[in-house]
């Protein structure tokens, strides 16, 4: 196994990003907590909106322009499904 001088970079980057995505995960289960367990739908929508926004910066970091175009969709893409949950649960066509 050849070590370069980056490689311990690279090490840090994977933690890193799985740290980013272990926070993630848990932002939008306590989001589904607070939504199916609890019923505080007002407080799931604030909890997944966040989360939503988080996510968008995280795939929109470092700024380039496929980078902003994908956080974008994943963005908008995001608010339709929060929105498509909470026209089922409430009943709404």
């Amino acid at each position: 196994m050849v070590l370069s001088a980056n490689s311990g970079f690279e090490l840090v980057d994977h933690h890193l990003l799985l740290a980013k995505t272990l926070i993630l995960v848990v932002i939008f289960l306590s989001g589904y907590l607070e939504a199916a367990v609890f019923k505080w739908r007002d407080s799931a929508f604030i909890t997944w909106f966040l989360g939503l926004c988080a996510l968008s910066v995280m795939i929109g970091y470092p700024p380039t322009t496929l980078r902003i175009c994908l956080g974008a969709i994943a963005f908008i893409f995001g608010l339709v499904l929060i929105r498509s949950y909470f026209k089922r649960v409430d009943g709404h066509d």
